[in-house]
């Protein structure tokens, strides 16, 4: 849908697309598309935390996507689905600040290793992996916050950052930093792994 609304703005020829359009623009398409894709978000976070209690022969909280979006409606309404929201805008704002910041030295480091595949995508995950980890402390702030659906702990991001802090200290905000490392390096891997096989058909067929 983003690639499909720039698509669009961009065809007409009478309209001249400056760096300062194009970053309005492409905030209103990332906000559009997280008003649409945050309810989802939203209730694979509840359903991936909803767990019995050991020994228990309960039923679990929830029975499905359906029934997430049901009782969290009529226990806190539309704004159930959405808390955390601004929060996960604020994510992606971060990440283009970062990413910005970065890219000289990507691109720098990219071209050393020009002729070299693999180390140039290490390269790439390295950057990629610093620009995560500095927007990670956000991502958990966000989770937090949907979790206090139908029981409402925080009353502010700044409220849900300062009691976070103040409980569990700063390393709370970097919980499940391995995973997200983790699930990183095997993406990257894949992506290099499709590279080589393509490669190896390359070569095959020029060979032919």
């Amino acid at each position: 849908m983003r690639f499909a609304i720039f698509r669009y703005a961009l065809s007409p020829e009478d309209i001249q697309w400056t760096y300062p359009r194009l970053l309005v623009l492409d905030s209103v398409v990332i906000v559009t598309n997280q008003l649409l894709f945050y309810p989802f978000l939203y209730a694979g976070a509840r359903m991936a935390t909803d767990v019995k209690a050991i020994g228990s022969t309960g039923n679990w909280q929830f029975n499905g996507i359906v029934d997430v979006f049901r009782k969290t409606l009529k226990s806190d309404g539309i704004a159930g689905l959405y808390r955390g929201f601004n929060i996960r805008l604020a994510e992606f704002g971060m990440m283009g600040a970062v990413s910005a910041g970065l890219k000289p030295w990507k691109q720098h480091y990219s071209s050393l290793l020009q002729n070299n595949v693999f180390s140039r995508h290490m390269v790439k995950f390295g950057f990629g992996m610093c620009a995560n980890m500095a927007i990670y402390p956000l991502d958990t702030v966000n989770k937090r916050i949907m979790m206090t659906s139908g029981a409402v702990k925080y009353k502010s991001t700044r409220q849900a950052i300062a009691q976070i802090m103040k409980t569990e200290g700063l390393k709370s905000f970097y919980s499940g930093a391995g995973a997200e490392f983790l699930s990183c390096a095997v993406y990257k891997g894949t992506v290099l792994l499709i590279i080589y096989v393509a490669d190896v058909i390359r070569a095959a067929k020029e060979k032919n």
